[in-house]
This record gives C-alpha cells, structure tokens and sequence, in this order.
C-alpha cells in the first residue's frame, strides 16, 4: 500500500477542516526540499511521526507504507553513495588499472551522507501524504478544493485518486493470490524470475483499471456529469478557530524558519561539525584496511 486509507476516529486531527490540514502539509513539503541538514530533517521527521500518533493512523496501514518504500529508499541511498559526482571524502576508488572507470570514486562519505539525506526527504514526504489520506475524509477534501476555487473536475481528478490508490495494495494481493491459486508461482528468490513475473501481475492488474474506469465513467455520466456548470455539496464545511491557528502558525513557523535559515549562513548547515567529527574518527579505521591506497 502507497498511502493509508482513510478510516473514520473519533480524534480532532479528522475533525479539522482539510484545507487546515492541506496547508500543513504544504508547509512541511516546502521545508523539505528548503533545507538539508540532518538536524532540520530530523526535526521534520519527529513532528509528521507526531502528527501520525495523534491521528491514530493505524499500525498495520504504516507498516505496509514503510514496507513498501523501504526498497525505494536504500535505492535511493545507494545511488547516492556511488554515483555522488562532488565527492571529496573517498572511502574507496577504483584502481586505475581498471579499464572505463579506472579511478572512478566508488564510495565516498559525503555521497553517503547526502543519500541519507535524499532517503529522508521521500520518507518524510511519504508519511506527511500518509498522514493526510488517513486522516482527511475524501469527500470533505473534495468540497474544501472546489471552495479553493479549483475547478471541479480536477478535485474530482484528486479525490479519485486518494480513494483508488489505497486500494492498490489490495488489488494486488488478490491477484497474487488468484494467480497462485492457479499454479503460477511468484515467490522465487531468484531476482530475474521476480521481475519476468511482474508482467504476470501487471496485465490483469491493467485490465482490472481499465475496466473500472469504464464502469466509473459509465456511472458518471449515468448522473449527468459536467451538464451544469454550477454543483452544490450535500455536506458544507466550514473553518472553525482552531483551523484557522493551525493554518495561521504552520505559515508563520515556515516563514519565519526559512527566513532564519536563509540571513543566518551558519544555520543552513548546523550540523557540518558533527559530521567532520564522524569523519575524522573514522578515518583512521579506513586507514587501515587493506584497499587504503584505493582511497587517493
């Protein structure tokens, strides 16, 4: 599962107005690509984790979304590592003897560390959207973008789109399952044979989409859709106070953060010392091992 489906509790993060809680979100996507040290990510981290726990975002949802993103992110990190063109910390080289790429940097720590930094930020973006989907009801979503003034067949588009893509995970384990029932076997170990096998799953996976999209535009224009321009909302929401201080404070703290970090040098990068220290600790470990010439 992508994103955690939204679930119905009794707890004031459902019962905000989801235009509060889409500015939120905004802001914490805004620092997450406006800063990169590991003090601010870290930060940012802990508070989507707090926002989680006092949405009661069910375990099982988060377990599957982490579960899912896992391979994403120690991709992501890996290709950091080995691919970092600004690399100045070495860890290991590539002998010159090796023709192509003969004293191509390999590893290095600082390409480590910016991994580690690119593997948070989708982490964090990925459980801010998580904590929105399961705490915003998709119809009230709907009605606070058409009260936005955004058009109504894009809300339409995106309120579709939170209650289809929860549902992916599903999809997918039934048709595993009704695969296996048949004899095709997809638990192999061996990598090749696991990607051969998505075309398996994937083609009825399109088919099943395709088909249901029919079924949805059947079922719209059945209702009449788009023949007027004008659409009222069964259900009216409206800001209360406390929607209204969320969105006031999550504005201000984001403003007054990214202004502090952009007139203040010294707190873009408050953690630099730390990691000169972790390096410098190191160091004579990796001097020691026997591929050190490699490094230089």
């Amino acid at each position: 599962m992508i994103l955690a489906g939204y679930v119905r509790k009794d707890v004031f993060l459902h019962r905000m107005d989801p235009r509060a809680k889409l500015v939120l979100v905004f802001c914490i996507l805004l620092l997450v690509f406006a800063v990169y040290d590991f003090a601010y990510l870290l930060l940012l981290l802990l508070l989507v984790s707090t926002l989680l726990l006092l949405g009661r975002v069910e375990g099982g949802s988060l377990r599957r979304t982490l579960k899912f993103v896992a391979p994403l992110l120690i991709f992501l990190l890996a290709v950091q590592s080995v691919c970092y063109e600004y690399a100045y910390l070495v860890v290991y080289r590539v002998p010159l003897g090796v023709p192509l790429i003969g004293g191509a940097t390999l590893l290095s720590f600082d390409g480590l560390i910016v991994g580690l930094q690119v593997a948070l930020r989708f982490l964090i973006v990925v459980l801010a959207l998580t904590f929105f989907t399961a705490t915003t009801d998709p119809d009230k979503f709907l009605t606070g973008l058409t009260s936005l003034g955004v058009p109504f067949e894009v809300a339409l588009a995106v309120n579709i789109a939170l209650r289809f893509v929860p549902q992916v995970s599903k999809d997918v384990e039934d048709t595993v399952l009704a695969l296996e029932s048949r004899g095709v076997k997809l638990g192999s170990k061996n990598p090749i044979r696991k990607i051969t096998s998505l075309g398996t799953v994937l083609f009825p996976l399109i088919v099943h989409y395709v088909c249901r999209a029919q079924e949805l535009a059947l079922a719209m224009e059945a209702r009449a859709f788009g023949a007027h321009d004008k659409r009222t909302h069964l259900a009216q929401i409206k800001m209360r106070k406390a929607d209204y201080a969320l969105a006031i404070v999550s504005l201000t703290l984001t403003s007054l953060t990214m202004y502090l970090i952009l007139t203040n040098p010294h707190l873009m990068n408050p953690s630099q010392p730390f990691l000169i220290d972790v390096w410098n600790n190191i160091k004579p470990i990796l001097d020691n091992l026997w591929w050190t010439h490699y490094r230089y």
